[in-house]
Order: structure tokens, then sequence, then C-alpha cells
């Protein structure tokens, strides 16, 4: 069967309405699509409203032999590549609060799975919005091989309206970035960046990537438990379950506990401003896994702060709050303030002499604000010319310090940059109210046809890119 684009489903429920809507939108385009649906749930929801979706759980399951031995896994490393199988999971790992080894029979029937499905269909591109689960990284590690690029559906910066990146690379690297100087821009170009930055300021809105069409499964959760056990699908059954224990025992408990932990934020002292980041960001668990343990950030930022410079960290809102341990680790600096995860990140960045940012949101907002922006890890912003980088982290006291002294950022380069950026962005954005799926099908095309003549592909067959 030929494929022109396939959608790769992620393992939770509740994806049947975003991923029929993408079908919907490519057939209006001309174009066939199909699902890899990797939840039995979404799946048959999918079936039984007559789209076309592939059972990639069942074809895994159906393939794989039962037991995963030391050999197997061995042969999947050296055959794709890979670092080890307990990276290749380790993402979503951290979705479920498990350990990576817990994963691994998934993964392998995941590889077996695609394997098999691109053999058998021709599929022109993959792709996905924003994730690094296991099936994401079959799809890209499998097509590598074939010349099937798998694009993902980026979300920086938030704050460009419907506007996207699209990733082909994992590392997520700016791909159609091209840098525009402030003197080449019209007076029209340069007026939209600056009402755009006024805009970011006076509406101070806390940014958001979720999507409207996300929506809970049908049956809900006590039913999705009970699909599982009628199902004797026992792995999904102890993941769901350890999850919900974590979520909605342990995370309740946690909040109350690290409330004791922080302070009223105090804008009249000098401070510098860590956001921390969701405890399972793919930004940290798979763009940058060095900077996982924060609480071991917080220590060494706090260490190379000038005397009298506070640091204020705010955690994720609405997000499970980090171990107590590493609470109490990061409180045991008298130069170290919490604050409450609640606090909007615009008040506690207006007062900042600098932002140290790992991989944040938070960072585009400061350069907004003219703020000096310390970059610690591979961020969408470094290497611009606009942001303080780190290239050593032995070297962080003396960037902190050097960002502090020059008190703001040249607003003509930040403006140029912002604008370089909203020009290598494609049109649509997924995770906003009401996606404009007709948009985002239109550029995934036109971004699986510019791959034809990329180095990667080149010489290859990409369905989708001789349509």
């Amino acid at each position: 069967m030929k494929i022109d684009f396939l959608l790769i489903g992620a393992y939770g429920e509740g994806g049947h309405v975003p991923a029929a809507k993408f079908l919907e939108a490519f057939a209006r385009q001309g174009y066939t699509a199909a699902v890899a649906a990797y939840s039995p749930q979404t799946h048959d929801i999918l079936v039984r409203d007559g789209y076309r979706s592939f059972d990639f759980s069942a074809l895994g399951a159906e393939l794989s032999p039962t037991h995963i031995d030391n050999s197997l896994i061995q042969h999947y490393e050296r055959k794709y590549d890979l670092t080890s199988l307990r990276d290749f999971c380790w993402v979503e790992s951290q979705y479920y609060f498990a350990k990576p080894e817990r994963l691994f029979h998934r993964a392998i029937r995941s590889l077996i799975a695609t394997e098999h499905f691109f053999e058998e269909h021709q599929v022109g591109c993959c792709f996905s919005p924003l994730g690094k689960e296991i099936a994401q990284n079959c799809a890209y590690v499998v097509g590598r091989g074939l010349g099937i690029p798998s694009i993902e559906i980026g979300a920086f910066p938030p704050h460009f309206k419907d506007r996207s990146q699209l990733h082909t690379d994992p590392s997520r690297k700016l791909e159609d970035f091209f840098p525009i100087a402030y003197a080449d821009m019209t007076p029209d170009e340069r007026r939209f960046v600056a009402d755009a930055c006024d805009s970011l300021r006076e509406r101070r809105a806390i940014a958001n990537y979720g999507s409207s069409d996300i929506v809970k499964p049908e049956r809900g959760r006590l039913g999705t438990l009970q699909y599982y056990l009628k199902r004797k699908d026992w792995h999904r059954l102890s993941l769901k379950l350890g999850y919900a224990f974590q979520k909605y025992a342990l995370s309740p408990v946690r909040r109350r506990i690290s409330s004791v932990f922080q302070s009223k934020f105090d804008p009249s002292r000098p401070y510098v401003f860590f956001p921390l980041h969701l405890h399972n960001d793919s930004q940290i668990t798979a763009i940058n896994p060095q900077f996982f343990r924060q609480e071991w950030i917080v220590d060494y930022v706090a260490q190379s702060l000038p005397q009298g410079i506070q640091l204020y960290v705010k955690g994720h809102p609405s997000c499970m709050p980090l171990p107590i341990s590493a609470l109490r680790a990061m409180s045991k600096h008298r130069n170290v303030t919490i604050i409450d995860p609640e606090t909007n990140p615009h008040s506690i960045i207006q007062g900042s002499r600098a932002v140290v940012v790992i991989n944040s949101t938070v960072g585009f907002e400061a350069l907004a604000y003219g703020k000096p922006v310390v970059v610690l890890g591979d961020w969408t912003m470094r290497g611009l010319g606009v942001t303080f980088d780190v290239e050593n982290l032995a070297e962080l006291a003396w960037t902190i310090r050097n960002a502090i002294h020059a008190g703001s950022v040249d607003e003509q380069k930040v403006h140029a940059v912002f604008y370089s950026l909203w020009r290598s962005m494609y049109d649509g954005h997924y995770f906003r109210s009401n996606p404009d799926y007709d948009a985002l099908v239109r550029s995934i095309a036109l971004k699986a046809k510019s791959l034809v003549d990329s180095p990667a592909y080149q010489g290859k067959s990409i369905a989708a890119a001789a349509r």
C-alpha cells in the first residue's frame, strides 16, 4: 500500500481526535495518509469511525519473540547504531516514572513492527507532534536507512501565532533559519516584531503547549484500566497503575510538602532567575539529558553567583514537584530562594539582573524584555548572537558575571533574530486551541518535498516528495 504520510501515534489514549483531523486534512490535499497506532484503544476508535489505522502494538506482539534476551537487544543496538537501548527508552520511561528496562520489551516489539510495516508498505514520510517516545524513535532510526524522513512538529516559540518549527533531526536544530540583519528589515517588518514584543510584555501570558483536541479516552481513566485488564495486557496495565499512583497519590503529597520550601517573590532584592523544567520534559530528557538533575545545576549556579545576588528558582506550574530531596538540596544555599511555581514568570523576569536557562521558553520571553540570557544547554536561540552561551561549565561563573555586568541586550539584534526565526517557521500551529490542520499538512508536505535534494535523502525514493 502506498502511504504518503504516516502519523506516528503515541502510546497514550486520547489521540484519536487530532489523528482523525490530520487524516481528513491530508485527504483534502490529495495525499494518502494513515496512523501508526500504538494505543489499541485509539486504534479501535479510529477503525470504528472509518479511518485508516494500523495497530502497531498488535503487529509487534505478533512478530516478536516472547522472550527478549540480551543477544536480541545487542543485535538492534548494533543494527541501528544505538548508543544503548536504555537511552532509546529513557524519555518515555520518564513519562511513566519507570525504569528504562521496563520498556525494553516495548522497544524491541516496536522496532520489529516498524521494520515489517516499512517493508510491506510504501511509506513516503512519517510525522508526529512534538515528542520523543519510543514510537517516534523507531520511525526515525528505521526510516533513516530507507530514505523515509520523520518530521516533528515543533512548538518553540509558542508566541508566534499560527507558526511552527518543523524538525527532521532529533536534536531539533534550526533547519530553515536564515539570519536577516536589522538594517535589511523594512519598516513594516521592524514594526511587526516590535508590536509582537509589546504584546508579549503587555499580555504577560504563560506559554501553553497544550492542544484542545487532545481529549480524554472515551472509556475514562477507570474504563481504560478495565480495557487493558480485559485484554490481559499486564505490561500496559502495570505502567498505567504506576503512573496513576505517582500523579494522583504521590504528587499531591509532594505538592503540600514542597510549599514548606517556597518563599514569596520579593522583587526588591538583586537576583538572577532560573526556571526549572518539567521533570519529564523532552527538552532535558532527550535534548539536554546532562542537565536532568536540575538540583545539581541550581547548586552550581548558586556557587557561581557574585556576592549579594540571590538566585530565584521557580518550578514549572501545574506539574509534579521535584522530589523532596531535590528541594532540600536547593534550599540549603543561603543565596537560593525557591518561588511558588504559580508565580507569573513575567513578574520575575522584569526585575532580574539576568536569566539562566537550560532550554526554556522563559529565555525567549526574557530577551523580549531586554534581559541578558545565559544559556546552559542546547537551545534554539543558542549561538544566534543575542545570548551568553556557556561552552564549558567551568566558565559558568564568568559567563554569569559578564551577563549581569552587561545589564541588557541589543534590542535591534534581538528583533532581527526574532524576525529571522519567524521567517524560518511554517504555517500552522498544533499546540493551541483549534489547530489549523489544513495549514499544518500543507507545511508538512512542503517540508517533505524540500528533503528530496538534501544530502541525507538524496538519491532515495521519497513518495511524498515526488508528488
